[in-house]
């Protein structure tokens, strides 16, 4: 299956919320994890740690990610309605970057520490507790969510530089 198309910076539904995903008689719907499997293969195949479902144009809580390549005590997890229920109080800075504003990075301040819970692909109620850069990556992919971008925590002055090199980036890629 080949990469779904990334929804870029300043697509309308990278602002947009997404929707809990429905449980019929526990159970998650076949179309559902398709879903889940075309994101990690787009995730890997545009080299991300991450993917929110509205990265895709898809209206559905729905989250990859795997940091397992940074982080050793890290793997992939898919997670239908992810919720963070506790943040620590120490934060890191973290030099995030996003699939959709390609070419751009930024230092954002954020928890150190976060548990999440979830629904796994058996409508299974999971939980983890997540740490540096798995636990960065987690609040990034759960403010796309919430259609909060990375560029959301920064100045205004950073924020313009980076919506700029965004449009750049995109413009240039179009020409080639």
């Amino acid at each position: 299956m080949p990469a779904l198309p990334i929804a870029y910076f300043p697509s309308d539904v990278l602002r947009s919320q997404t929707k809990p995903v429905k449980i019929l008689n526990n159970k998650i719907d076949s179309n559902i994890k398709k879903i889940l499997r075309d994101m990690c293969e787009t995730m890997y195949e545009n080299n991300g740690i991450g993917l929110a479902a509205n990265q895709i144009n898809c209206p559905y809580s729905l989250v990859t990610i795997d940091v397992s390549a940074r982080q050793k005590d890290a793997k992939l997890v898919r997670m239908i309605n992810p919720e963070i229920v506790w943040k620590s109080d120490v934060e890191i800075i973290y030099q995030e970057g996003c699939l959709s504003l390609p070419g751009t990075v930024a230092d954002v301040r954020r928890a150190a520490e976060v548990e999440v819970k979830y629904l796994d692909e058996s409508a299974q109620e999971r939980s983890l507790k997540a740490r540096d850069v798995f636990s960065v990556c987690l609040q990034h992919e759960i403010d796309h969510l919430k259609g909060i971008l990375y560029i959301d925590y920064l100045s205004r002055v950073k924020r313009d530089i980076i919506i700029r090199k965004v449009a750049k980036f995109l413009k240039q890629r179009d020409r080639q």
